[in-house]
């Protein structure tokens, strides 16, 4: 069975200092399945948590900065098995397309701007 983790999850693992890292890190040590998965979904919320000033405070990151530690996730030695999952109706989206798209198009200058 493969792990879809929330955003919720991803936060907490991607921030040390976040309040919830402990029960993150217990479960992708103790409890986490084998195979996990990011979807397009979850994948963009990261992006948006770590960069939003209201929820990472000071520790808020550039928009490349978050691209980069999704980055780093999804390539990630821990898991074998961490996959992009694909979108619903049989659309395909290959991770570094998405990845690579994001980072064209999603720069901003500064934090917290649209």
């Amino acid at each position: 069975m493969r792990d879809l983790l929330d955003s919720s999850v991803w936060l907490p693992l991607s921030a040390p200092d976040h309040v919830q890292y402990s029960r993150a890190r217990w479960y992708w040590d103790k409890e986490a399945d084998e195979q996990l998965a990011f979807c397009r979904v979850t994948a963009l919320a990261l992006l948006r948590h770590l960069t939003h000033p209201r929820i990472m405070g000071s520790a808020a990151l550039y928009v490349p900065a978050a691209w980069t530690a999704l980055e780093k996730w999804l390539a990630t030695p821990r898991r074998a098995h961490l996959t992009f999952l694909e979108e619903g109706g049989g659309r395909r989206v290959e991770r570094g397309q998405f990845v690579g798209e994001g980072r064209r198009l999603g720069v901003r200058k500064e934090v917290g701007t649209a």
